[in-house]
C-alpha cells in the first residue's frame, strides 16, 4: 500500500490539537501513542505538548505494510501584556492602552476606544470598564488578556460660606470641602 496521512504538515497552538487521517491501506497502527487518541484506525486526534513525529503503519488485506511519517508542530502561544496594568482616569478623562509580546492585537468591546486594533489604543469610557485584548503570534497562537480601566467620579467641591459678603478690607475664613 501507499500510506498518505492528512494533513501533510500538521501546525497546533500549545494545547491544541489536530486530526490526522491516514489512507491507502486497510488498516493502521500509530506511534508513538504520547498525545494521541488512539494507536489504530485511520483518523487519530493528535494533542502532543512539543512538537512530535508521529510514524504511521497501514496494512493491506495481503498483510503488506507501508510507512509514513507526519511531524506536529507546536507553536508557541503569546503572552500578552498590557501597560498601565490597572489604569484609572477621572469621568471625560483617556488613558492610552498599549499591548505587547504578540504581532497582532484586536480589542473588545469598542466603546470607549479610539481603535479596536493596533497595539496602542485610547481609551475614554464613561464608566469602569473592562477591555480584553487578544494577541496573535506569526504563528497564528493567540492569547487574551484583560484590562480594566476604573473611572473615577470628580469631586464635588462646596465653599462655606457660599456667597459671602465683606466690607472693604474686611476679612474673612472661606472653607473648602468635598476634595483631598
Amino acid at each position: 500500500p501507499t500510506v498518505l496521512v492528512t494533513p501533510a504538515a500538521p501546525a497546533i497552538c500549545i494545547g491544541g490539537c489536530v486530526s490526522l487521517t491516514a489512507s491507502g491501506a486497510s488498516t493502521y497502527t500509530w506511534s508513538p501513542a504520547t498525545g494521541l487518541s488512539a494507536t489504530t484506525g485511520a483518523t487519530v486526534n493528535a494533542c502532543p505538548t512539543v512538537t512530535t513525529t508521529y510514524t504511521v503503519t497501514g496494512t493491506n488485506a495481503s498483510g503488506c505494510t507501508d510507512t509514513q511519517p507526519v511531524t506536529v508542530t507546536v507553536n508557541p502561544v503569546p503572552t500578552v501584556l498590557v501597560t498601565p496594568a490597572a489604569p484609572a482616569i477621572c469621568i471625560g478623562g483617556c488613558v492610552s492602552l498599549t499591548a505587547s509580546c504578540a504581532s497582532t492585537y484586536t480589542w473588545s468591546p469598542a466603546t470607549g476606544l479610539s481603535a479596536t486594533t493596533g497595539a496602542t489604543v485610547n481609551a475614554c469610557p464613561t464608566v469602569t470598564t473592562t477591555y480584553t485584548v487578544t494577541g496573535t503570534n506569526a504563528s497564528g497562537c493567540t492569547d487574551t488578556q484583560p484590562v480594566t480601566v476604573t473611572v473615577n467620579p470628580l469631586p464635588t467641591v462646596s465653599v462655606i460660606p457660599a456667597n459671602p459678603t465683606i466690607c472693604p478690607s474686611s476679612c474673612i475664613t472661606l472653607t473648602a470641602s468635598g476634595a483631598s
